[in-house]
């Protein structure tokens, strides 16, 4: 390694905190969208064709009525 370049222990405590608590939060963004998009797409297909498909499998979709 070069003299002049810095490794994560030459930042302050507080900016390395800070950098992880974003990556935490950017992770958990990401599932939280994923999660979203597929559940819609799932909504979106049972409504127009009444089935997905999850590889070489298709699921039919049914609406629950009552209760």
């Amino acid at each position: 390694m070069r003299d002049d370049e810095k490794t994560l222990s030459d930042y302050p405590l507080g900016s390395v905190f800070l950098l992880g608590v974003f990556l935490v939060m950017v992770f958990w963004a990401a599932v939280f969208l994923g999660w979203a998009v597929a559940h819609n797409t799932v909504a979106k297909e049972c409504q127009r064709l009444g089935s997905f498909y999850v590889g070489n499998t298709v699921y039919e979709c049914k609406a629950k009525t009552g209760e």
